[in-house]
């Protein structure tokens, strides 16, 4: 290693405190480097950078106006290369028919080329972020991203027109296919795994030399699992298990979605059914779930056969007290340490489409996926999200049960039963999950350090 470099890292999202920093995914280069944090001012406040044990950080603003052009660049992104990625042609089937037509004529060939051609020349750089790199003079710029964001386009934006390199790290699983095409490409885009680079390269019109695939720090925890014992035996006992009862895992997703019809329909599994009474449901709410149509207490629908994950039971709560509907994410309260206790507790998934499906395969965990449309959530439902092409790999991987329509959920339901006792499958779930999420020996925090200093040498 040579000269210390000078790394500014913009935290945009309150997520990525727990996702990214808590994580230790700059670990290495705060130990090798000088890291200074920025923090974009938005919904959530700065203050909580302490609490991931940050506390130096300058707070950045970014006028409305920017805010405002870059998400409606991404929509007109989506219109220009509509074809790239199914989740475009969902996302924009709610787009207004006034605004459409706007979008629409932006994006037609030359108009768009025109247009960010004279978006390079009018549009000044994010005066915040550029007064902290005249003072600082960074080597290099890095942030979290869900590839959706105005922060961290306009960082990728001033950066380049300050001639300063920049890293985007994707966030979500889904972020490449369906927010829009980055109109500004950062010198590197790191992804989760082999997936995410075909979609940077194909969705993204991303140069393959530009992509680095490094994993997630978040999921680093599920590579080195230790002693689970005793934590194995405090969850069951926080979690009111009784002995002898194998997990059904039920996890919500963030987008609304009818959870307590599909419930309904485990517990009634359970108690009428012979052969599924040794299982118990373990019923876990996404810690930043939106609020769902008729929406129900699933404790006061008198289940026999469902408990609560008791580390979000404070967060779930809380939902049935807001009247205003403005529920603050818990998501932070969730530490990283507990998920792998839980995968290692449950022995089948049923869900909704979520990230926690391919956790549970990460994790050898079969997994009835619910793709149907539920009749009462409207808009931009979970079910749409299963239909975006990011899921695509995970529902050919054996144990992996995407269910299409609500009718052929009893018969799927036995499939995944008779799954749980394969034990092939677990293997066979865990490969296939690597093609998504790369992992070698070395923590992801070494792997982005080398990538930071081969970007900069």
């Amino acid at each position: 290693m040579g000269k210390k470099l000078s790394i500014l890292v913009l935290i945009s999202n309150e997520q990525y405190l727990r996702n990214w920093i808590k994580a230790g995914a700059f670990s290495q280069l705060e130990q090798d480097h000088n890291v200074h944090y920025l923090v974009a001012r938005d919904y959530w406040d700065p203050a909580k950078m302490r609490d991931v044990n940050v506390e130096k950080y300058t707070v950045l603003d970014q006028p409305s106006y920017r805010k405002f052009f870059f998400r409606r660049l991404l929509t007109v992104t989506m219109y220009k290369y509509i074809k790239r990625s199914r989740a475009f042609e969902i996302k924009l089937r709610g787009v207004r028919p006034a605004l459409r037509n706007l979008y629409k004529f932006l994006a037609c060939p030359g108009i768009f080329q025109a247009f960010l051609s004279a978006m390079n020349v009018v549009l000044p750089k994010w005066g915040a972020l550029a007064d902290v790199i005249k003072d600082r003079k960074p080597d290099i710029l890095l942030a979290p991203s869900i590839a959706a964001d105005s922060f961290t386009i306009d960082m990728t934006y001033t950066a380049k027109c300050l001639d300063v390199k920049s890293i985007l790290l994707i966030n979500s699983w889904d972020n490449l296919v369906s927010k829009g095409v980055l109109p500004i490409l950062p010198n590197k885009v790191v992804v989760w795994g082999e997936q995410g680079a075909k979609q940077a390269e194909v969705v993204q019109d991303t140069p393959r030399e530009k992509i680095e695939i490094l994993g997630l720090p978040r999921f680093e925890s599920y590579f080195n699992q230790q002693n689970l014992d005793d934590k194995l035996s405090a969850f069951r006992k926080l979690n009111e298990i009784p002995e002898g009862k194998k997990i059904i895992f039920y996890a919500t997703t963030s987008l609304p979605y009818d959870d307590v019809t599909a419930l309904e329909f485990l517990d009634k599994q359970i108690s009428e059914n012979s052969k599924f009474r040794d299982y118990i449901v373990l019923f876990r709410p996404h810690p930043e779930m939106m609020q769902r149509a008729g929406e129900k207490n699933v404790f006061e629908c008198d289940f026999k056969n469902v408990v609560l994950d008791r580390q979000v039971s404070d967060f779930y709560a809380s939902r049935f007290k807001a009247e205003d509907h403005d529920y603050p994410s818990f998501i932070n309260d969730t530490e990283l340490e507990y998920y792998p206790v839980l995968m290692n507790a449950v022995s089948l998934m049923v869900c909704p489409p979520t990230t926690m499906a391919l956790e549970a395969a990460l994790n050898g965990i079969p997994a009835l996926v619910l793709c149907y449309p539920d009749g009462k959530n409207q808009g931009l439902t979970a079910d749409k999200t299963a239909h975006y092409g990011y899921f695509d790999e995970l529902f050919e991987a054996p144990g992996i049960l995407p269910c299409w329509e609500q009718k052929d959920y009893p018969e799927l339901f036995e499939k995944l039963i008779a799954l749980g006792a394969d034990k092939e499958i677990a293997e066979a779930l865990r490969y296939a999950s690597e093609y998504i999420v790369y992992k070698d020996e070395q923590p992801y925090s070494q792997r982005l350090s080398k990538i930071v200093e081969e970007t900069c040498a």
